[in-house]
C-alpha cells in the first residue's frame, strides 16, 4: 500500500538498455497522507485568506490576438525578494464582446517551477488570468535575470524557520491576490462580465500545486464566500511531503518535509477543496509520485472528481503508456457513457 511507485531499469540480451518510467499500485484505494494535517491548518490559512485584499492594482492595456482585449495588471501584494512592495501580476486576456448582458467564464492559470515571464492566453468566452509564479516585473529581463540568480543561488525550496519565511507563503498569498482580484474585477461589484458561476484554477506541476491552494482558499477571501467551481491539474507537485520518510516512493528532486514547508502539503490543501476537480498524474514521474497523487485524490471531500493516470508518463512526458482513471459523480458518469 505505501509503495505505489516502483521504478525499473531492464538490461536485454543483446545489452541495450531499456528505461521503463511506471508503477504498480497495491490497495492503492485504501491510500492516504501518510502523516495527519497539522489541527490548525484550516484555521491558519483562512486567517491568511480573510486579509488578503485587491486595492491599488494597475490595469495597463497591451497588444492582443483579434477579438479579445489584454492587459498587464499589477496588483499589491507582500514583499519581493528584497523586502521591498511585492505584486500579484501577469496578462490578463477576455473576449472584447464582453459584456453584462454577454458574460463570460474566468480562469486563472499558474505557472510551474521556474521563473519565466507569463504569456497571453486566449480561451473562447473566458477571461483569462495568466498569473506570475514571482513579484518581479515581468516585462523586465534585468528583474527576470534577477529572479532567476535568487531561484540558482537559494531555490524555491529553502527551509525557513516560520511559515511565513518561506517562499511559497508568499506565493500563496499573491494567488490569492490575483484569484481574488478576478472576482472583484469582473463580478457585481466589479464590471459584472462574469457569469457568476465557472471559476476554473489550472496549472502543472507546482501550478497545481497553487492552484488546490486557491481552490481550497478563495472562498474565503471573497465578499460573499465566491470560490473556484473547477480545479483543473497535472501532475501536482508537493503531494504528501512527509511520505518519502513512511515507507513512499522517495521524491527524485524538490521540497522536502520541514515544521514549517508542511504547511503547505498539497494533500492538506486538497482536504478544503470542494469543488470539482480534475486531476492527471503520471505513473513514470518521480518528482510527484503517484501515491502522493493519489493520496491528494482521496483527500478531496468533492462530490465530482476525477484522477487520470497514464503508464510510462513522467513529470515531463506524457508519453504513450495505457490510461486509467478513478472518478465519482458526474465525471464518473461521463466516463461510463
Amino acid at each position: 500500500k505505501n509503495s505505489i511507485s516502483a521504478f525499473y531499469e531492464v538490461d536485454s540480451v543483446s545489452g541495450t538498455i531499456y528505461h521503463f518510467a511506471g508503477s504498480v499500485g497495491f490497495g492503492v484505494d485504501s491510500l492516504s497522507v501518510s502523516t495527519a494535517k497539522p489541527s490548525d491548518f484550516n484555521t491558519y490559512w483562512q486567517g491568511v485568506a480573510s486579509g488578503i485584499t485587491t486595492t491599488g492594482y494597475t490595469v495597463t492595456a497591451v497588444d492582443a490576438n483579434s477579438g479579445y482585449n489584454a492587459y498587464l495588471v499589477k496588483i499589491p501584494c507582500g514583499t519581493d525578494i528584497n523586502g521591498n512592495q511585492g505584486y500579484a501580476t501577469g496578462y490578463l486576456t477576455y473576449p472584447s464582446g464582453a459584456s453584462s448582458s454577454n458574460k463570460i467564464k474566468l480562469k486563472v492559470k499558474f505557472q510551474s517551477y521556474g521563473v519565466e515571464a507569463p504569456g497571453k492566453i486566449y480561451e473562447a468566452n473566458t477571461a483569462v488570468f495568466n498569473v506570475c509564479a514571482h513579484s518581479m516585473d515581468i516585462t523586465s529581463e534585468s528583474s527576470i535575470n534577477a529572479y532567476k540568480s535568487y531561484r540558482d543561488q537559494y531555490g524555491l525550496n529553502y527551509t525557513a524557520s516560520t511559515i511565513e519565511g518561506t517562499y511559497y507563503y508568499q506565493m500563496i498569498r499573491r494567488d490569492l491576490t490575483a484569484a481574488k482580484f478576478m472576482v472583484d474585477y469582473f463580478g457585481s461589484s466589479g464590471n459584472n462580465y462574469w457569469n457568476g458561476t465557472d471559476f476554473e484554477a489550472a496549472g502543472g506541476s507546482m501550478g497545481g500545486f497553487q492552484s488546490t491552494a486557491v481552490a481550497a482558499l478563495l472562498k474565503y477571501a471573497t465578499a460573499n464566500g465566491e470560490g473556484i467551481s473547477h480545479l483543473n491539474i497535472k501532475i501536482p507537485y508537493m503531494c504528501d511531503l512527509n511520505g518519502e520518510n513512511n515507507g513512499r516512493m522517495p521524491r527524485y528532486w524538490g521540497t522536502r518535509y520541514t515544521a514549517s514547508l508542511k504547511y503547505f502539503d498539497t494533500v492538506y490543501f486538497g482536504s478544503m477543496v470542494t469543488c470539482k476537480t480534475t486531476i492527471y498524474a503520471g505513473l513514470g514521474d518521480s518528482i510527484c509520485p503517484a501515491s502522493g497523487t493519489y493520496s491528494l485524490y482521496q483527500a478531496i471531500p468533492a462530490t465530482d472528481k476525477m484522477i487520470t493516470y497514464q503508464q510510462g508518463a513522467t513529470h515531463s512526458s506524457e508519453g504513450t503508456g495505457a490510461k486509467f482513471s478513478r472518478a465519482i459523480g458526474a465525471q464518473a458518469l461521463a466516463l461510463a457513457a
